[in-house]
């Protein structure tokens, strides 16, 4: 089945809990694994690459290594998801950590299977926050839901329902997705991609929704949420990072640290190590790290490289 003879390992298993306040989770990509979500309820879009696809509840989403993504909640709530990352995902026949081939229907209905994969999901993240034995049984069972989500059937529900945009448009989300993490200006996109400024402007919100420069400032939040969710690191530190790093690579070995709160709305887990033997699991509650996202350090230093 994998190319290596090794097992995947389970990097990450949280909840985001129905019905709370919408936060959005703008346009980001992760370099060192990839991500699994099995939505329990609600309904909304899923963007990933150049295609958009409606879910609702029972679809699996896949999220491939690499791949640009987010999911948009289509009320003013969150919408009710299991989220599991994995590194070190090999199939025979595709690239190092992903899921299904590029080509694939990134959205697929689990139809029948939907309560057995839900009561699946709650006993790994019961098993994350465990003992050290629990803690390897959860990466049994993280094995187990990948496997079965790869071999999951391709339904009529599962394919996208736009288009790629146009070649200008993907020219500037490419120049955007390379650079956002530099100074950036419209003229420069312009004389690189040999057009106007009003041209590249209105074509690119025609057919986004987003001015370029909202999606270059939509990039760097991506980038600063993952950090925030990955790292320990401060919220100037981050801000620092989403302004001058080009790329971010976030090895598995990262360890999360966050205050943990009287409630809980979900638990991310992280192995301290690559082999999954030693483990933290910390309970927190998301919209606190998405309220430091947008932490006024971090929001200071968007408007005024903006300004």
């Amino acid at each position: 089945v994998f190319e290596t003879g090794q097992l995947p390992v389970l990097v990450n298993a949280n909840r985001q809990d129905y019905g709370r306040k919408r936060h959005d989770r703008p346009m980001h990509g992760h370099d060192s694994m990839c991500e699994l979500l099995l939505c329990y309820r609600g309904f909304g879009v899923y963007h990933v690459n150049q295609l958009s696809y409606v879910i609702q509840e029972g679809d699996l989403i896949y999220y491939n290594c690499g791949e640009l993504h987010e999911v948009v909640s289509s009320t003013d709530v969150e919408i009710g998801t299991y989220c599991f990352g994995f590194s070190n995902i090999h199939f025979r026949g595709l690239p190092v950590n992903h899921f299904i081939p590029q080509d694939s229907p990134h959205v697929r209905a689990s139809q029948s299977m939907f309560p057995f994969l839900c009561n699946l999901a709650e006993q790994i993240l019961t098993c994350s926050a465990g003992s050290p034995a629990d803690q390897l049984t959860a990466q049994t069972l993280g094995i187990s839901l990948l496997m079965m989500a790869a071999q999951m059937p391709v339904t009529q529900l599962a394919e996208p329902v736009s288009s790629p945009a146009s070649r200008l448009t993907e020219q500037i989300k490419a120049y955007i997705d390379a650079h956002y993490t530099e100074p950036i200006r419209l003229e420069e996109i312009a004389a690189a991609l040999n057009c106007s400024v009003p041209y590249l402007a209105h074509t690119f919100k025609d057919a986004t929704g987003y001015s370029p420069i909202q999606y270059a400032i939509r990039r760097r939040i991506g980038l600063a949420q993952t950090l925030l969710i990955s790292t320990d690191y401060s919220a100037t530190h981050i801000a620092t990072l989403a302004m001058t790093t080009p790329t971010i690579s976030i090895p598995c070995s990262a360890k999360l640290s966050a205050p943990r709160p009287s409630s809980t709305a979900g638990t991310i887990w992280r192995p301290c190590a690559a082999n999954g033997t030693s483990c933290d699991a910390v309970s927190l509650r998301f919209s606190t790290l998405y309220q430091r996202v947008l932490n006024s350090q971090i929001i200071h230093i968007f408007c005024e490289f903006y300004s």
